[in-house]
């Protein structure tokens, strides 16, 4: 009995010491709240610049003339026995297709969702549903595509896209605006769902900020060098593993299991994330579905050396750091690695990249 009670305790101040340590890095939020990214553009111009347009800054917007690529010039795009039309009215975008009772309706587009390599629209229901269109614009090619092109989906079947699997407030939202939360009225099936900003914007990454904005205005340059700022999230000092999972948080095929993240904890205190399993991955574990990079990564050699994404990627701008194979060549030799004796494919072809 002794020893079991031993084993107990044992174990309890693991797991105590193992929670805690994984916290150890992250600020507290409690007296924070968000204030939005204008508030971040005066002291961190360079920063906003970079963001300004990147694909965090469009990934909604409000549907108008600046944010819709699309063709609503009364075109129409037929998928199976679907067809639907495109057209304005004045400054609004519509859209005619097939709705969840199987009829045809003009829908009004709200919200535009992303911008390259496609754009998806947004249309919004009764109890604080909003849902995207299956129909999307490919803005490389120029033309309308359909999301599954080879199903013929019915009304009543879940990936419709007036069903749950193109709902916006459970399928999307979490990751494409910022300080999201649901609000989803389990009893009454509606959603009361709501956002500080449209998009992903400073605090997105970094928190809510209020604290860290109200110590530089009260305190002077001078007062401040001896004093400690409020820590932001995705700081410096996160170790690669903490950084990597706070990129994880939207960057990764994953299930929400929190009502809302609060930045606190860990990414597996929020989410829990695909297995490496067919068909989302190949069966040595690269990408093969949209599984948005963390699962392949995580598993790789770079990871284990401790390499993150802001090494390769821009946080701000999301760009790479440096262009095509120059990109590797922050640590990996050109001289051994990019030749056609290590990649055997022709110099300059898809297949040397």
């Amino acid at each position: 009995m002794k020893i079991e009670n031993t084993l107990i305790l044992l174990f309890a101040l693991i797991l105590s010491y193992s929670c805690q340590s994984d916290k150890d890095n992250r600020p507290k939020y409690e007296s924070s709240t968000f204030v939005g990214s204008a508030a971040c553009q005066s002291c961190h111009e360079e920063q906003f610049k970079g963001w300004k347009d990147s694909h965090h800054d469009q990934a909604m917007k409000i549907a108008d003339s600046t944010s819709i690529l699309a063709d609503f010039n009364n075109v129409s795009f037929t998928n199976k026995t679907i067809t639907s039309r495109f057209f304005r009215k004045g400054n609004d975008y519509f859209v005619n297709t097939q709705g969840e009772d199987g009829k045809y309706h003009d829908y009004k587009i709200e919200y535009t969702f992303g911008f390259t390599p496609l754009q998806q629209y947004i249309v919004k229901f009764p109890d604080g549903k909003y849902q995207c269109l299956q129909t999307a614009w490919d803005s490389k090619k120029n033309q309308w595509f359909d999301l599954q092109p080879n199903l013929e989906i019915k009304p009543n079947e879940w990936i419709h896209w007036t069903g749950g699997g193109l709902r916006w407030n459970s399928a999307c939202a979490d990751c494409h605006s910022t300080n999201l939360e649901k609000n989803f009225d389990s009893k009454l099936s509606q959603y009361n769902t709501t956002f500080s900003e449209i998009d992903v914007s400073c605090e997105a990454c970094h928190g809510p900020s209020s604290s860290h904005v109200n110590f530089y205005k009260n305190n002077t340059n001078s007062d401040s060098e001896n004093l400690t700022p409020p820590t932001m999230n995705m700081s410096k000092a996160l170790s690669s593993k903490e950084l990597v999972d706070q990129c994880a948080r939207c960057h990764s095929r994953r299930n929400q299991i929190t009502k809302v993240y609060d930045y606190s904890g860990t990414f597996m205190d929020h989410y829990e994330p695909s297995l490496l399993i067919n068909p989302l991955y190949e069966l040595d574990g690269q990408i093969r579905d949209e599984v948005y990079v963390y699962g392949s990564f995580i598993q790789s050699k770079m990871h284990q050396a401790g390499v993150v994404c802001s090494n390769c990627h821009e946080p701000h701008s999301q760009e790479l750091r440096a262009p095509g194979n120059a990109v590797c060549a922050q640590c990996h030799m050109p001289s051994r690695y990019d030749n056609q004796q290590h990649h055997r494919h022709t110099p300059d072809s898809t297949g040397a990249q």
